[in-house]
């Protein structure tokens, strides 16, 4: 019987099988292996204990970070970059293993995937990325949120491809307070993703946003007209 990966999906949360078991335990794991985007902390493990409840605790700022587009020569791909020239094979989930750690269930790997590269508009703009930048000419893309007059304001709708990405041509320079997401094509440095951008949870979260929907907005307004 061949189940589609939304079926799947529900499967790895819910069932009692040993997959499904070691799923929720590995779950951090496998979503970072599908991440368009890191964590960028310092830990502090002096207080995280080698028994009882384990401590996760930081220094300083938490942030998330995307990098460029294409890694530097002789690096391997990592995160976001992992899209770009995938192809929903072994290898590619394999690659996706490795960064994560390893020991993950590289057949769970490829079933989400498929779902991604089906569903999630942000693998569809990193697959279509990899055609711009072989056409040559584009130095960065940007990931844009777009406000459509047909969307519903008060719900999270599921994006197109179209709704939440803009190819444009520049140098790239993005200021503190931009909720816009610039990605270099190669070399450049790690990017913050602003934390009111709409898109933030879909690009760290893919496992529990596999549609890419939109998150809060800061242009959401109460029955009042005033801002959420």
């Amino acid at each position: 019987v061949s189940y589609s990966p939304q079926v799947k999906y529900i499967y790895l949360l819910t069932y009692l099988i040993t997959v499904s078991k070691e799923f929720r335990q590995d779950i951090r794991q496998y979503n970072n292996s599908l991440s368009f985007a890191s964590t960028g902390t310092k830990q502090d493990v002096s207080v995280a204990g080698k028994g009882g409840s384990w401590t996760y605790k930081i220094k300083g700022r938490l942030t998330h970070r995307i990098g460029s587009l294409l890694p530097a020569p002789g690096i391997p791909r990592k995160f976001a970059q992992i899209f770009m020239y995938g192809d929903q094979s072994d290898e590619e989930a394999h690659s996706r293993n490795k960064r994560a750690g390893g020991g993950l269930n590289t057949n769970v790997i490829k079933t989400f995937q498929q779902f991604l590269y089906r569903h999630n508009p942000f693998a569809k703009l990193y697959k279509s990325a990899e055609e711009v930048l072989d056409a040559g000419g584009v130095k960065t893309i940007k990931i844009k949120s777009m406000s459509l007059s047909g969307r519903d304001p008060n719900r999270y709708n599921y994006p197109t491809c179209n709704e939440v990405a803009a190819v444009i041509q520049g140098d790239g320079d993005i200021g503190s307070e931009d909720r816009d997401i610039i990605l270099r094509r190669r070399d450049g440095p790690l990017r913050r993703i602003c934390d009111l951008n709409t898109n933030y949870f879909s690009l760290r979260y893919p496992i529990f946003f596999m549609f890419g929907s939109h998150g809060w907005d800061e242009h959401y307004r109460h029955l009042n007209e005033r801002r959420t």
